[in-house]
């Protein structure tokens, strides 16, 4: 496992910017790239690629072949998603979901601190992991974050079932 940067960091560094620079000179909301760099978006935008690639050429840099010798492909999207795979396996999870107050979800958010903490761990977007922590149905990018995690598959089908466990007896006590 490798614990390379974010491919977009790395494209802005070898381009000589900071996130602020790239971000004034190709007018991104401010904070966009700071969400793609924590991995709290899907993906980079087609927008956000086509920027790297302006900005590697005005510098005298082909994006694609730097990509390719930092990450082994010149696909950004490629790049970013094997990042984001490596990165959750450092999620620093519970070994096991502790019982108390509120669902599974939301006793993992409290581990974590805050929805942005979790959604920063997990690599994905915070509607997901504010969604679920109200609901007994996982959006599919949580349960692929999870199941990339140390938990696996194994453990990301067990908070499946505790959440599920979890609405089913909330309904009853009603």
């Amino acid at each position: 496992m490798t614990t390379y940067e974010n491919p977009v960091d790395y494209l802005i560094r070898r381009c000589g910017l900071t996130r602020v620079a790239f971000t004034r000179e190709y007018k991104f909301g401010e904070n966009h790239l700071l969400l793609v760099a924590q991995g709290r978006k899907e993906r980079p935008s087609p927008r956000l690629e086509a920027a790297l690639v302006d900005a590697c050429s005005k510098r005298g840099l082909s994006a694609g072949d730097e990509l390719q010798e930092m990450y082994g492909t010149r696909d950004l999207q490629q790049a970013f998603e094997e990042w984001r795979s490596e990165q959750r396996l450092l999620a620093k999870l519970p070994q096991k979901v502790m019982p108390g107050l509120g669902s599974p979800m939301a006793r993992i958010v409290k581990h974590f601190g805050s929805v942005a903490q979790t959604a920063k761990a997990l690599r994905v977007r915070d509607i997901h992991v504010r969604t679920y922590m109200d609901s007994e149905r996982m959006p599919r990018p949580l349960y692929d974050a999870f199941a990339e995690t140390f938990w696996g598959e194994h453990g990301a089908k067990a908070l499946v079932e505790a959440q599920k466990r979890y609405f089913k007896d909330k309904g009853r006590k009603r």
